[in-house]
């Protein structure tokens, strides 16, 4: 049945409504023989929707976040079963992400900046055929709602006790600046419920619950005061080194959850605004708490899981349920940096170096797909690609390795999921922005915008920002690696006039030129330096030469890592593939700081934005910028598919059409295993090291080529259970 969504008005508030939820509502008959019905809706903002008292639907924060300049997804839901002769239908609205940039005129001047907005249409279809519509009009009436406060950085406010002035007519407006299209990704849905595991009295005499886990999502809970009473809920991500509750790190975001009591008993839960916790602060509650009134809904977008690790060793099974843990909390319709603190934006660093990893451990296509649609939107006309998508602030300037997701993510799920389409879709984008890199050339280069290795631990904590690696030497690697990339596009898509190898092989030479001595050895000596000379290919005749350097700074560091955001993703792949996959196994058990085992020690259940986000002392990094529910360090457990367990695609087949297994042991673990779905089935690697003889166990679909490489011998393998035993 069709929808008449794009026949409705926009309705918006009367007067600015100061961050409050706002109900649109409406009475409407219908005729019995009702056969079946939707409704279709969108909003700028977040929007729930109710029919005679009942929640249409399972979807969370609807509609989504875009790049609200150009698109707006709509939602469509079944509402047959909701539905009755006489109806009530309340769509709840709220700012959200709209709210927090009110400095930008992104809108239409007749909708108060900040302000938000709805759309919907109610479509019936009657037994005998004929139709009824309902439309978003000037029919409908607006009040406001008892949550008296939402927003994405603050929180929530209920007030059970606020009755809403009389009812005014709502307004519709004019709003013809985007485009209004069906979700694209998967909707975001509440998902894991986490029961409160322990109350905690801290030293400074607070009430605190702790709920094992550190996440995004909603909050539930249960409560029971005189009316007027006042509880609030304080989300924090750790205790400081005393015990007490800290929350420095979020910023200038309250991220509180506030309910007025109306003197009845209730049980409340968030719906209009996530947050970023593992502990909760109570005020309120008199030392009178009773965990069990308190859960935790993760809520992320609801894709499919599609990948599994398990292994021997306990600290390396809890840092893979971190990365997944940090996926979950930051993919919440766009890929995040973080759930907590005042910022929860799409950095497109972050998603570039996590997006292998990530799309082994779910299916990511639609949700990749959705991002890039807002990236095409947002990019320059120039061809710059902005550093956040969406692009809702208006930031300008590109930075290399951010900038460079728009052409390394459509290429890395093309490889994964074997879709040329999303080459098709996006290959212009990365075309202009290869361009723009040969336009702009050294002042693009050389520009103050550039994050070079972003929190490296090379140089002291007053310079983390940037990182020790002379920024200029790594956008010239990085923009030769996606010259590669969009050369390698041209050619599967069969395109002409898209051949940078010419362009690439000119900036080699200017790196060879700038930052080789006269002896063409490389100046810069640092680790990340060797990893990306490796990894872009800069000089691939003297990666034996890179990788020796790089293997006596990793000793020299105590067998640590040093690098940041852009090294750290590749400095276990580029060990390996240069003969040092011992080496990269010590990395990865590491304990010791810098270290990805290393926040465990301090009771971490997420990934770290900064290795020392709590130092060894106990104490904290800079509140300016200490995530503990960061992804982009989970890029590591890419590796632990691909060469621990050894499952890879081969670029010339891609999608696992053709697949090769080649996994690598180490002695200091006795089993490991990874899995993952594809489009063709179950694929799986196992091996078990067992005395003096190692079991590996592969699985592999029908409708696949594939091969293995065991302990340097190559094996064809069937579909099915494939089992070679290694005695020594």
């Amino acid at each position: 049945m069709q929808n008449h969504i794009m026949d409705a008005r926009w309705l918006a508030p009367t007067e600015p409504s100061d961050k409050r939820c706002l109900e649109f509502f409406k009475d409407f008959k219908l005729d019995e023989d009702i056969e079946s019905a939707t409704l279709t809706a969108s909003a700028l903002g977040v929007y729930k929707a109710e029919i005679n008292g009942k929640k249409v639907g399972d979807i969370a924060l609807a509609p989504g976040r875009t790049s609200m300049r150009y698109t707006l997804m709509y939602q469509t839901y079944d509402i047959t079963d909701l539905l009755k002769t006489k109806n009530h239908i309340v769509l709840t609205v709220a700012g959200g992400w709209k709210s927090l940039y009110p400095h930008e005129i992104l809108f239409n001047p007749s909708l108060p900046s900040g302000e938000c907005a709805v759309i919907a249409s109610i479509d019936v279809e009657y037994s005998d055929g004929s139709t009824q519509t309902i439309l978003t009009d000037c029919s409908w009436k607006m009040q406001y709602s008892k949550i008296t406060m939402s927003d994405p950085y603050d929180g929530e406010t209920y007030d059970a006790t606020f009755v809403s002035p009389k009812p005014v007519d709502a307004t519709p407006i004019m709003y013809p600046r985007c485009s209004l299209v069906p979700q694209i990704n998967e909707p975001t849905r509440e998902k894991e419920t986490l029961k409160a595991v322990k109350y905690i009295k801290t030293p400074a005499g607070e009430d605190i619950v702790d709920f094992g886990q550190n996440l995004a999502g909603f909050i539930e809970f249960s409560c029971c005061g005189e009316k007027g009473h006042v509880f609030e809920l304080e989300c924090g991500e750790t205790l400081d080194k005393d015990g007490n509750f800290y929350r420095g790190n979020y910023r200038k975001a309250k991220a509180k959850l506030t309910y007025i009591s109306d003197g009845k008993k209730a049980k409340y839960k968030t719906s209009m605004a996530f947050f970023g916790f593992r502990y909760l602060r109570l005020t309120g509650w008199n030392g009178k708490v009773d965990i069990r009134d308190f859960s935790a809904v993760a809520v992320y977008s609801d894709m499919e899981r599609t990948g599994y690790i398990e292994t021997s060793d306990p600290d390396l099974n809890q840092l893979y349920s971190n990365i997944i843990w940090g996926q979950r909390s930051n993919f919440v319709d766009v890929p995040t940096d973080c759930p907590q603190r005042d910022e929860k934006l799409g950095w497109t660093g972050d998603a570039q170096v996590f997006c292998k990893c990530a799309s082994l451990n779910y299916n990511t296509y639609n949700f990749f797909r959705k991002w890039l649609n807002d990236m095409r939107n947002d990019q320059r006309p120039a061809g710059a690609i902005p550093q956040v998508i969406p692009n809702n602030a208006n930031w300008a300037s590109p930075a290399s390795s951010w900038s460079d997701a728009c052409c390394i993510i459509p290429w890395t799920l093309y490889l994964i999921y074997g879709n040329r389409q999303i080459l098709e879709e996006n290959f212009q984008m990365m075309k202009s922005w290869a361009e723009y890199i040969i336009r702009t050339d050294d002042e693009y280069f050389s520009s103050e915008k550039q994050y070079g290795d972003w929190l490296s631990t090379d140089i002291p904590d007053t310079s983390y920002m940037k990182g020790g690696t002379n920024r200029r030497y790594m956008a010239m690697c990085a923009s030769v690696k996606t010259l590669e990339i969009v050369t390698k596009t041209a050619e599967v898509l069969n395109v002409r006039g898209a051949d940078f190898t010419e362009d690439a092989d000119r900036i080699r030479k200017k790196i060879v030129d700038e930052f080789f001595d006269g002896n063409y050895h490389l100046k810069e000596k640092t680790q990340t330096a060797f990893v990306v000379a490796i990894d872009c290919r800069i000089w691939p005749e003297k990666n034996a030469e890179f990788a020796k350097e790089l293997v006596r700074l990793v000793h020299e560091n105590g067998d640590r890592i040093s690098t940041g955001f852009v090294g750290t993703p590749y400095i276990l792949h580029v060990l390996s593939s240069n003969g040092y996959s011992e080496l990269a196994y010590t990395l990865l058990l590491q304990k010791k700081y810098p270290s990805w085992l290393y926040p465990l020690s301090k009771g971490a259940t997420t990934m770290w934005e900064h290795w020392d986000g709590i130092k060894e002392d106990g104490s904290m990094w800079s509140d300016i910028m200490n995530s503990f529910n960061h992804y982009a360090y989970g890029a590591v457990g890419d590796w632990i598919y691909t060469v621990a367990a050894g499952i890879n695609y081969d670029e010339s087949e891609p999608g696992f059409r053709k697949i090769t297994i080649s996994p690598v042991t180490d002695s200091r673990i006795s089993y490991l295993k990874a899995s993952l779905i594809t489009d063709y089935g179950l694929v799986s690697s196992e091996w078990k090291n067992e005395g003096k003889k190692t079991t590996y166990t592969i699985v592999i679909p029908d409708g696949t080529k594939a091969s293995a490489i065991i302990e340097g011998k190559h094996h064809s393998l069937k579909p099915g259970t494939n089992t070679f035993v290694i005695s020594r």
